[in-house]
């Protein structure tokens, strides 16, 4: 019977690339550097099968068959890089690995809004981040990973998606991973669409990228460079402006240009380090021409970072556990450290490994198998473990929230002792006064307890109520002097002031806005 694993190590097309001809690649001085790469060792099939065996192993009644064009050998020949993208990877090779990141969602049981979908740039917002030029060929995007725009009358409009994982293509005669050794005779033009790929990922804020070419897939891993005692403390840091993708776009109307003047802007983030420098990324390199039983192949390398990328924790941070591993969650469970999953007791062969202090616990609850195919591609013990996970987390966390004190009424309960507690309300001013009503602070925010199960922030009020962080409350930013909201734990800026979306201290308007 078909799975993942066996229809997606099928072989890929043959491609006639004779008729390249070399070339410059795509460059900007404005791009993040790059020194060189090391070898991305953990992203294998071992190692990745490991983590993702329960979805790539189960069942697969109906896999997508993909067709030949009819044209015979001209279908196989391509001259640049947009007949490798149309006539190759649009054709044979992303409708394949979407169609297996839709059965991985049936697999897990979650819902359509979790489905993950690769394709290309023009359904992704421009302001996410930060400049409408910037465009990755390639997309990852998810239906609850989308832009929102609120009109000065209060009515939401959904906009473009979030662009979760960057990819560009490349045609073999340009860029090669070879070229890294080759850089005497060809000069820089290895680095360029590495720093390319780098500088996508830094503005998104994720971790992950990718460059797909006719002869092969490399996909990236990056990391900021952690500024200590070493060389780096000294350097003075590298003003990097917005980058730009050196194409011409069609004349489209655009969202984000359409509700440029309404309230709420459609960025994903805030990039508040725009100066600092990354680590040389690590790499692996997957053949075009690899298939078979145990051979990581483009596709099925490609729908592993998916994964990675949209379920798993994916923001940038200076370092990471191993792929393969787990961190204590505060109630005493565990969650992986590259899928999510939850689990409330680890076999004796599991590795904990506390994951970056400065990562944010990822809001996608990816663990538990509720369909039918869940449950026979999960077996009893992940599928007790994931529902006994989400119920545990949900009870522990929802008896005492983070925080500090309001200047009205009692102080919101932090948990703990009276010193903590004094220590915690001296340490935050959780609201923001305006127009006699009090919004909650930013910096405040980031720091509550986190409700995995509803990937929202939450804390108790003074009347001992838990309330939830969502899209629907106006936050103040002390340190920009502006307005935004928490999308799960992204935040997202807001160009006006508020509406009377913040936290009136008011029982009515108060309790309008608890969690449904």
């Amino acid at each position: 019977m078909p799975t993942i694993l066996t229809e997606l190590g099928e072989p890929n097309p043959v491609i006639d690339s004779t008729g390249l001809t070399q070339g410059s690649n795509t460059l900007n001085p404005r791009w993040h550097d790059v020194g060189g790469w090391s070898i991305w060792q953990e992203f294998n099939y071992k190692t990745l099968g490991s983590i993702f065996g329960h979805i790539v192993n189960a069942e697969w009644k109906d896999p997508l068959r993909v067709a030949s064009g009819g044209g015979g050998r001209l279908d196989s020949e391509i001259y640049d890089e947009d007949q490798l993208e149309h006539q190759i990877l649009s054709r044979h090779t992303i409708p394949i690995v979407n169609d297996a990141l839709a059965h991985a969602n049936r697999v897990l049981g979650l819902k359509e809004e979790f489905v993950l979908h690769l394709g290309r740039r023009g359904r992704c917002t421009h302001e996410q981040s930060g400049d409408g030029r910037e465009f990755p060929d390639w997309t990852l995007v998810s239906p609850r990973r989308r832009a929102e725009y609120l009109d000065d009358n209060g009515h939401r409009f959904l906009g473009k998606y979030y662009n979760l994982l960057p990819g560009d293509t490349k045609i073999s005669s340009k860029w090669s991973p070879s070229l890294y050794t080759e850089r005497r005779a060809r000069g820089n033009q290895w680095e360029w669409p590495v720093r390319q790929v780098l500088t996508y990922a830094s503005s998104l804020d994720v971790r992950y990228g990718y460059l797909l070419t006719d002869k092969h897939l490399v996909v990236f891993q990056f990391a900021r460079e952690a500024v200590g005692s070493g060389l780096s403390a000294g350097r003075e840091q590298r003003v990097v402006p917005a980058a730009m993708h050196a194409r011409a776009e069609s004349g489209s109307t655009d969202l984000s240009t359409t509700f440029q003047t309404m309230s709420i802007s459609s960025t994903q983030y805030s990039n508040r380090n725009p100066t600092t420098d990354f680590e040389q990324p690590k790499y692996q390199v997957i053949d075009w021409i690899s298939s078979g039983k145990g051979v990581l192949t483009v596709k099925l390398a490609l729908f592993y970072l998916c994964l990675m990328a949209g379920h798993g924790p994916s923001n940038i941070q200076t370092s990471y556990p191993r792929l393969n591993s787990w961190c204590r969650l505060e109630n005493g469970t565990f969650r992986h450290n590259t899928s999510g999953r939850t689990a409330i007791q680890l076999g004796s062969k599991d590795r904990v490994e506390d994951a970056d202090p400065q990562r944010v616990p990822d809001p996608i609850d990816y663990s538990r198998p509720e369909g039918e195919e869940g449950r026979e591609a999960g077996k009893n013990l992940e599928e007790e473990e994931g529902r006994q996970a989400g119920e545990n987390l949900e009870e522990e966390e929802c008896r005492a929230g983070g925080g500090g004190s309001g200047r009205a009424g009692k102080a919101p309960d932090v948990g703990g002792d009276d010193e903590s507690r004094a220590a915690n309300e001296e340490a935050y001013d959780l609201f923001f006064w305006y127009e006699s009503t009090r919004f909650l602070k930013r910096r405040a925010v980031e720091g509550l307890r986190w409700d995995a199960a509803r990937g929202l922030f939450h804390f108790q009020d003074e009347d001992g109520e838990v309330v939830f962080v969502d899209e629907h409350m106006t936050i103040y930013d002390e340190e920009a002097e502006s307005w935004g909201y928490f999308y799960g734990n992204k935040w997202v800026p807001a160009h006006l002031d508020p509406s009377g979306a913040g936290e009136p201290n008011t029982k009515k308007e108060h309790k309008r806005r608890r969690m449904r």
